[in-house]
């Protein structure tokens, strides 16, 4: 076993132990436009806990984010994070979504708020399509400053995605996907939602019946109650309706691995 993997393992311990009779603090992580809110919502109505944070979708966490009970964020997946995750008794769930959908989702958000992404919000939609699978490094306009000056530029969306992939590994975590928890109202399986539902609430020890579950479930979608300021469309494969065959060609050169390796796809035949 790598040192690595034995600090992790070490770590995992120490949590279990002093959190075996108490409910844990609870982080939520997610690569942006997957689903965030979508989760958050989630949790909520599984737990009662409201999920914030202090430093508005950080990336890297610090010493003071920690000291909260619950947290939300884009936090990567370094030794950093995962040490003061461990130390200070969180359990997270991490939420990822179809890379092309992410692109899409993005774009929209961007034109929705030009001021914040104003590079990619001025671009023709083909091209902003392109130049966010190549150089995701354009997030980094950013006024909010979310992206950490101490962290290095993203180089395109697998390196955007692999900042991210190492928490699917992760003993604390239980990773999810938007296309599992958006239920049939946005192109997915009633029943894999309230399978994810019941598997989330399971591993963050606020276990529920089957009945709650549905329930929760009847709640997620749109724009309904909490956690639902930045809902758009929700869609499975809404990036269909935009990609042109030049768009499809340039994302498989640069992400067609990356569908394959998540399950998006089989192959390039898309």
């Amino acid at each position: 076993m790598s040192i690595k993997n034995q600090v992790r393992v070490f770590l995992f311990g120490i949590v279990l132990f002093s959190t075996s009779t108490i409910s844990p603090k609870i982080i939520v992580t997610s690569i942006p436009k997957c689903g965030t809110h979508l989760l958050m919502k989630c949790i909520y109505e599984i737990t009662g806990i409201g999920i914030i944070g202090h430093r508005k979708t950080y990336t890297i966490l610090c010493d003071q984010d920690v000291q909260a009970e619950s947290l939300v964020g884009h936090a990567v997946c370094t030794e950093e994070n995962m040490r003061l995750i461990a130390k200070n008794g969180f359990k997270g769930v991490f939420i990822l979504r179809d890379p092309r959908d992410q692109c899409i989702s993005m774009i929209h958000y961007a034109k929705r708020y030009p001021n914040e992404w104003p590079k990619l919000a001025h671009m023709e939609f083909s091209q902003a399509i392109q130049s966010w699978v190549l150089d995701t490094s354009l997030i980094a306009s950013v006024p909010m400053k979310w992206l950490d000056k101490k962290m290095k530029p993203f180089m395109g969306v697998v390196d955007f995605y692999d900042r991210y992939l190492g928490w699917i590994d992760h003993p604390l975590f239980y990773t999810t996907t938007f296309e599992k928890l958006v239920g049939p109202d946005g192109g997915g399986s009633k029943e894999a939602q309230i399978q994810e539902i019941m598997n989330i609430a399971h591993h963050l020890d606020h276990p529920i019946s089957l009945d709650r579950a549905q329930k929760i479930a009847q709640s997620l979608f749109g724009k309904k109650g909490a956690y639902a300021n930045t809902f758009r469309s929700g869609k499975i494969g809404s990036w269909r309706d935009y990609f042109t065959e030049q768009d499809k060609e340039v994302f498989k050169k640069a992400a067609g691995q990356l569908l394959i390796k998540l399950g998006y796809e089989k192959d390039l035949n898309w």
